[in-house]
């Protein structure tokens, strides 16, 4: 299994570094980082062609639907080239541990033969007990 982590950002040059870091220290199976910013100006894009350089498996693309979240997301979806694709956000809100987890559950309890899943973590942290996570959501091409 192939897997494209879609992550829209604007102007995480601060942050985008540990991010992206943290990603591919957690990350156990095949993958794509797809980093999807609005403008040439935000401040996320020097940082992350610097860290190209040692991750490959990172890529930068341009929004091409306009500026905005939403539009960032259509764009990575249509640029995703894995069979599984995450929607994750760039200030690591979501674990990105989890994502070897979500992955052995959709191998262990989705129909393999749906062309592609769209899947995204829901983290909730209520103290002293794990994280809840699997929200599943399926996407037909």
């Amino acid at each position: 299994m192939q897997l494209s982590i879609v992550m829209p950002v604007y102007n995480e040059g601060e942050v985008i570094d540990d991010t992206v870091r943290q990603v591919e220290l957690a990350i156990q199976i095949p993958h794509e980082l797809l980093i999807i910013y609005d403008m040439d100006e935000d401040t996320t894009v020097p940082v992350v062609k610097k860290l190209q350089q040692k991750f490959p498996q990172v890529k930068l693309v341009k929004n091409i639907h306009g500026k905005g979240a939403l539009n960032a997301l259509k764009t990575g979806l249509k640029e995703a080239k894995g069979e599984t694709i995450c929607v994750m956000m760039a200030d690591l809100t979501d674990d990105p541990k989890v994502l070897n987890k979500l992955a052995a559950h959709y191998l262990n309890k989705f129909c393999p033969e749906l062309p592609v899943s769209v899947f995204t973590s829901l983290l909730v942290y209520p103290p002293m007990t794990p994280p809840i996570l699997s929200v599943f959501i399926q996407k037909y091409f």
